[in-house]
């Protein structure tokens, strides 16, 4: 059976999509390119709120290359942060079955894309953009017909969703050419990490630390503080089961930080310390989850009482 060689851009490693890699490349050839090396400040300013760098292996078990980055001054908060140029020769060499590009809303993607053009190498796009974003109606009717140019001659579209796919379907992307791809976790490495912090007891520690009771059922949100990711709908849930069973044993955590952890600290600033706690970011994330309540529960418990 042929061993399929795919190329990959991305703007700088994620770590959704360092597992993926890692188990793409025990299938095939695969060789990921990086347009930008992102610093533990540009965690923060990526919405995080907080610098740090991650602690999990983002860049190991699968084949990867930083790319001459020629921007000035190179970035991800403009198109021409991921200034390229490099990849043609890439694309030209690289003997690529196909190539994968994440997001095409940076300047490094169209020059891989003109490549695979001109090199006669597929390409194919992965990204989640969708027509609900707040948009006047003379940008989309300026946008309409490039991008339905542009769209329709891609080979092909890992969708991650229902809205991701009728926005491509809205600029006339065929159904022969979209693929579902959806966003994903590592759950095995979670869950592992998880049994075995439980095994070992930490998350009694974690428990203990915050003054949660061994016997309490506790509500989790994990995610960056912007107004998308809603973590104000989560604490307002959370509330609203507290002082409608005020003797309940519940108590609710979130972990994350970003531009809007101040704002919901000060607005809930007498439900904090008791039974509401924000975390801010964290590396023990396993012992946190081993601590919290089973996750399904705690989805539809919290989506009955908003």
């Amino acid at each position: 059976m042929k061993r399929y060689r795919i190329g990959v851009l991305a703007t700088h490693p994620i770590q959704y999509h360092a597992p993926w890699f890692r188990h793409l490349s025990e299938k095939m050839d695969l060789e990921v390119f990086y347009a930008y090396q992102q610093d533990a400040a540009g965690q923060a300013r990526a919405g995080f709120g907080v610098e740090f760098e991650w602690d999990l292996p983002l860049l190991e078990g699968y084949s990867y290359r930083w790319l001459k980055n020629v921007a000035r001054p190179p970035g991800l908060k403009s198109f021409n942060g991921c200034d390229t140029p490099e990849i043609n020769e890439i694309v030209k060499k690289g003997h690529f079955d196909a190539l994968l590009i994440f997001g095409w809303n940076y300047k490094s993607a169209f020059q891989a894309t003109l490549a695979c053009w001109k090199h006669k190498v597929p390409v194919l796009f992965r990204g989640d953009s969708h027509l609900g974003t707040p948009c006047s109606w003379l940008t989309r009717a300026l946008k309409y017909f490039p991008y339905r140019w542009f769209l329709t001659r891609v080979d092909g579209y890992l969708y991650v969703g229902k809205r991701n796919k009728e926005y491509l379907q809205h600029f006339g992307v065929p159904e022969r050419k979209l693929f579902f791809a959806p966003h994903f976790v590592d759950n095995a490495f979670f869950s592992e990490h998880a049994k075995q912090a439980e095994s070992e007891g930490k998350h009694l520690e974690i428990r203990s630390k915050f003054g949660i009771p061994r016997d309490a059922f506790v509500f989790l949100f994990v995610g960056k503080m912007i107004p998308k990711k809603r973590p104000g709908d989560f604490i307002r849930a959370c509330v609203k089961i507290f002082e409608s069973v005020k003797n309940s044993n519940v108590h609710a955590l979130l972990v994350g930080d970003g531009p809007l952890r101040a704002l919901l600290e000060q607005r809930y600033s007498k439900e904090i310390g008791r039974r509401l706690l924000i975390l801010g970011h964290r590396s023990d994330l396993p012992r946190i989850l081993a601590a919290s309540a089973d996750l399904a529960h705690v989805a539809a418990l919290a989506a009955t009482a908003i």
